[in-house]
This record gives C-alpha cells, sequence and structure tokens, in this order.
C-alpha cells in the first residue's frame, strides 16, 4: 500500500505487511510531468529511504538510501504575437513531384534533390496538431507531413543541430483526419511525389489545424514575397525561423540572421537566381 501519490505530493511512503526475512522487493516508481511554466532543465532531486521494522521492539530502522534524481527538459513552445500578418494558408495545395531517387537516376546525379516542399509553419514540441487529407486519389501516389530541417542549428544550443530531420511520425497519409505529435517539433514541409508511371497524381490538399501546435514563421516566396514584406515579417516574428522557397533552392536559417541581411538591402530575389559555383 502507498499512500501520498496525489498529484504535488512531497513524500510517498509505501508499506508491506507480513514480509519473510531474505525476501527482495524491487519497487518501481513512475512520475508524471504535469503542465510546468516555462523551458528549460527541471531537475527533481529524490531521495529514497528503506525501513525495516525490528522484530524483538517493534521499532523502525533505517536498512537502505540513496538519492538520485529525475530530469526533465521543458521544450519552448513558440507562439506568435500576430499570425494574422503571415500569409501563408493553413490548407495547402499540394502538386505531385517526381520521386527524388527517380530524378536522381533519369538525370545521373550523384546528390539526390530535395523532393519536400515548404510550408512555412512550426510544429510545437508534445502538441497535437490535426492534419487533414483530402484529393487523395486511390491508385495516386499519398502525401507525408515531414517534421525537421536537415543541419538546422538549435536556437537555444547553438552548438548542435536540432533533433528533427524530416521525420516522419504518420508515414503516408490518405484522405481523411490526422493526428500529429512530435517530442521535439519542428519546422513543416510535406512530401508528395510519384513513381515513375505512376497514375492518378492529381493536386491534394493538407491542412494544417489551428491552435497552438502549428505556428507560421517568415516564409519567403520566390516572385511572390517582396523584399519590403520580407524586412516587415522579419522584424514582427516570435518564433525565431525564416525560410526561403526558391524555385530551385530552399534556404532554412533563424530570422535573427536572416533580418541582419535583410536590413542591409539584400536582393532576396537574386539571392535564390545566384548560380551555384561551379
Amino acid at each position: 500500500m502507498c499512500n501520498g501519490t496525489a498529484t504535488g505530493s512531497q513524500e510517498i511512503r509505501c508499506e508491506w505487511e507480513n514480509v519473510d526475512a531474505g525476501d527482495n522487493f524491487l519497487p518501481v516508481v513512475r512520475l508524471k510531468l504535469g503542465e510546468v511554466a516555462g523551458a528549460g532543465d527541471l531537475i527533481v532531486p529524490l531521495n529514497f529511504t528503506v525501513f525495516t521494522r525490528e522484530p524483538s521492539t517493534g521499532k523502525l530502522q533505517v536498512s537502505h538510501f540513496q538519492e538520485t534524481s529525475v530530469k526533465w527538459t521543458i521544450p519552448t513552445i513558440y507562439r506568435q504575437a500576430d499570425s494574422s500578418i503571415f500569409p501563408q494558408p493553413r490548407a495547402i495545395a499540394v502538386s505531385a513531384l517526381p520521386k527524388a531517387s527517380d530524378e536522381q537516376a533519369r538525370l545521373r546525379q550523384y546528390f539526390l534533390w530535395s523532393d519536400f516542399q515548404c510550408t512555412g509553419f512550426y510544429l510545437n514540441a508534445g502538441l497535437d496538431l490535426n492534419v487533414t487529407v483530402s484529393g487523395v486519389n486511390g491508385a495516386g501516389p499519398k502525401p507525408e507531413v515531414l517534421v525537421g530541417t536537415p543541419a538546422l542549428l538549435d536556437v537555444e544550443h547553438p552548438s548542435v543541430d536540432m533533433e528533427a530531420s524530416l521525420d516522419n511520425p504518420l508515414g503516408l497519409l490518405d484522405n481523411g483526419h490526422h493526428t500529429l505529435t512530435h517530442q521535439s517539433g519542428g519546422i513543416l514541409y510535406i512530401r508528395y511525389v510519384y513513381e515513375h508511371n505512376q497514375t492518378g497524381r492529381g493536386p491534394v490538399t493538407v491542412t494544417l489545424g489551428q491552435g497552438d501546435a502549428a505556428q507560421p514563421f517568415p516564409l519567403f516566396r520566390e516572385g511572390v514575397t517582396t523584399d519590403a514584406e520580407w524586412k516587415s515579417l522579419l522584424a514582427q516574428t516570435t518564433v525565431p525561423f525564416a525560410e526561403h522557397d526558391g524555385e530551385r533552392v530552399i534556404i532554412t536559417g533563424l530570422a535573427a540572421r536572416a533580418k541582419e541581411y535583410a536590413d542591409r538591402g539584400q536582393d532576396q530575389n537574386e539571392l535564390l537566381q545566384t548560380d551555384p559555383v561551379p
């Protein structure tokens, strides 16, 4: 029997009666983290004390003592102060692209091209996002929602990359409602690709639900977003990421660094149209 297991208890007391000498017990204590304010590391110190009752006197005496701790890393939840200034829609119409490996073979290229498409939304860690898919043809390809940008620096720990990198928690998605959750969060992308000679590959719509889970951030679309709009988005964002969605390249980074260059008068379309160095 264990007392003190209610939420917020500072002491848990468990008692076993009629235990024979020499019997071994392996108690298991599970802790569940409730709602917390703020982000960072939460360390809970724990002291385990085992008492046994002296048969001759009936008094309790300490037979074992151990100190330990449990650590939780609380992720930062990003929220836009004003989501209405960000033009990207939550209902995203997506056209199918050729599969990266097929294009690699067709063009005889060494590298795989990026066969995923930008959304302009960041998925907060641990929050449920309702994803609705429509337009999938039974014989055609199915979309995927990916979480995380490859090699994107962690805002709070700049010496390491963010944990998620094109993770695919849900797999291929059919029409209907789906719930997406990711333990570390990351920028969202949609992969919707077809196999060679695959039919039924019309456009589909992927809708990201309202709420705190998916938050918009500055997204520059080549030929659509102006430099003035870009500077305004970077000046007002409270989600620390920024992304360029170009015809031939995707550039992802931190909004603070993108703002530095935008404030210097950088031409964003010119940046995206720059030919690679041979």
